[in-house]
């Protein structure tokens, strides 16, 4: 058997298309088997629709993620801080509390499908995952 070697933080992009695409989820199937995904408590600060959520909620109990918390409210400071001091959209304060919170939560990536998300991650040291990059090896 094969350790879980790495923490790997599943924004929400990535849950939705493997809602929608057979390709994305056969992606998280597999990724998952190898390393340890997590989301956090930013997952349920989205505005989901109802039934959106319902099958995010499926899929990941499916896969096995972690489910973790992290402190919303610090996250909401700190990505407000970065919004203004960067003079990003403020739309983009969710996308930076999920990589704050995979910082937070000493995860080494994030599996997203998201070109803002793929800076932020580069700038804080974290691989940017998806199906189009392939699942890190072990180790």
């Amino acid at each position: 058997m094969q350790w879980k070697t790495l923490c790997l933080y599943l924004n929400t992009s990535i849950v939705i298309r493997a809602l929608e695409d057979s390709e994305a989820r056969r992606f998280l199937e597999e990724c998952c088997h190898w390393h340890r995904c997590v989301v956090s408590s930013v997952h349920w600060a989205e505005p989901w629709r109802p039934r959106t959520l319902a099958e995010a909620s499926r899929l990941l109990e499916g896969l096995c993620i972690e489910k973790l918390e992290v402190d919303i409210d610090a996250l909401v400071v700190e990505a407000d801080r970065l919004v203004e001091e960067r003079g990003w959209s403020p739309r983009r304060r969710l996308d930076l509390m999920h990589v704050l919170a995979a910082v937070e939560l000493g995860c080494h990536g994030v599996i997203a499908i998201d070109r803002f998300i793929a800076r932020r991650a580069k700038e804080y040291g974290l691989l940017y995952v998806n199906m189009y990059t392939g699942c890190p090896e072990n180790g």
